[in-house]
Formats: C-alpha cells, sequence, structure tokens
C-alpha cells in the first residue's frame, strides 16, 4: 500500500489470544498466549517512513469516541494511518 501511495486507515485490534479457543478448550490453557506483537511498528516494519504515516492506540471506547469526532486530522487523507 506505502509502495502505491495508497493511505489507508487500518485497524488492528488486539483481544491478547484466542478468545474462541478459550471458550471452548478452557481459559487457562497455555497454547492460547501468544506472545505481544509491537502494533504500533507495523508500518515501520513493511517499509514505512518516519513522517509518512501516523498511529493511534486506542483503549476504550470512549478514546475511540474522541478520536472520530475531535481528531479532524484522523479522517484526512494525507498520511497513512495506522
Amino acid at each position: 500500500m506505502m509502495r502505491h501511495g495508497l493511505k489507508p486507515i487500518i485497524f488492528i485490534l488486539n483481544n491478547n489470544g484466542y478468545t474462541i479457543e478459550r471458550l471452548i478448550h478452557g481459559e487457562t490453557a497455555e497454547y492460547n498466549d501468544i506472545m505481544p506483537w509491537k502494533h504500533t511498528e507495523l508500518l515501520n516494519t513493511l517499509g514505512g517512513k518516519e513522517g509518512q504515516f501516523k498511529n493511534y492506540v486506542i483503549k476504550t471506547k470512549d478514546e475511540l469516541d474522541k478520536l472520530f469526532d475531535e481528531d479532524k486530522e484522523f479522517s484526512k487523507a494525507g498520511m497513512i494511518q495506522v
């Protein structure tokens, strides 16, 4: 996407493991635990350059509502966002 100059808004949802598997095979089954990723570094890993994209870390519904309602930069297509 970056190579072609596309500017999508990408949402990465992190539930810290395999929730459905936990419900089926047991909440504390160790194999459902996955190593934490550094999601905010994803576009760096894919070749993104400083200033080419912007990250937002949202942990609550209120934070998401605030981003959608108050941050007018979020919906602009001027930067790649993750």
